[in-house]
């Protein structure tokens, strides 16, 4: 009986960690988040997904914009 009830817990952490999986950047048009700026990046390439693989790439980074 004790071990159904350890294996269930460890399922119910697994769905949970699972679920709370770290998703990619979603773009947002026409909105800023204010405040905390830190840097700036010329993207010749005139992608967003280069500038959100940049705040990917970076720890301190939670949110960018593209202008």
């Amino acid at each position: 009986m004790g071990i159904g009830r350890l294996l269930r817990a460890c399922l119910m952490a697994l769905i949970l960690a699972a679920a709370s999986a770290v998703r990619p950047a979603a773009a947002q048009s026409n909105f800023d988040r204010p405040g905390g700026d830190y840097l700036s990046s010329a993207i010749t390439s005139g992608d967003p997904v280069d500038c959100a693989l940049l705040c990917e790439r970076d720890k301190r980074c939670h949110a960018w914009s593209f202008n």
